[in-house]
């Protein structure tokens, strides 16, 4: 199993100016020197030059599902156009991205996750330990039955794990299946994530 570990997020440039950019740079201070950055860019943005950054354009890797998914759900989801849940569709497209681009693990890390002090991977493998999966569950009761969700601003998976597979396949199929157009709720990616995961 690969040791080093592969974080990656996304942004617009909004994002960048409010608060990635402040993100990126408490990463690359503070992560070990073997550590990588996949950086989906939804927007032009010069980006510090580092060879621990790689850029990625999110329109190239992600902009033709977000398109076919944007034209059904127009017709079927009448909140679809909210800013929330087509923000949380690009995410989610960014993952579906790098899970079939990866070997090893991977952290997703949201655009306002600042790393405070020098950063050891080994609490990463503790965390993950021999699991597939690992995000903090913030699952709630709601009437008469629990929505399983996360919070997904920070999720470890290691796609070297035997059940990975399965949990891409899950996860992938809510942004690239038509059952997932049925029931738009469904397009916020703490639920879509804790789901994938219970289901692998």
């Amino acid at each position: 199993m690969s040791s080093r570990w592969t974080c990656f997020t996304s942004f617009n440039r909004r994002l960048y100016d409010i608060i990635a950019a402040e993100m990126l740079a408490s990463w690359l201070y503070h992560w070990p020197q073997d550590a990588k950055m996949v950086v989906y860019l939804e927007d032009n943005i010069d980006l510090p030059s580092d060879p621990r950054l790689e850029i990625r354009d999110w329109q190239t890797c992600c902009g033709q599902q977000f398109a076919h998914i944007d034209h059904n759900c127009e017709r079927l989801i009448p909140y679809w156009h909210s800013v929330h849940t087509q923000r949380y569709t690009k995410k989610g497209l960014a993952w579906v991205h790098m899970m079939n681009h990866s070997q090893g693990r991977v952290c997703w890390l949201d655009a306002d996750s600042f790393t405070l002090q020098p950063f050891d991977t080994q609490h990463l493998d503790r965390a993950l330990e021999s699991h597939c999966v690992a995000v903090f569950d913030v699952s709630r009761p709601v009437d008469d039955r629990t929505v399983m969700t996360a919070e997904s601003g920070f999720v470890l998976i290691d796609t070297e794990h035997e059940h990975f597979v399965t949990f891409r396949h899950n996860y992938s199929g809510y942004y690239l299946e038509p059952c997932m157009l049925e029931s738009g709720w469904m397009f916020w990616d703490g639920e879509i994530c804790m789901h994938a995961a219970v289901l692998s």
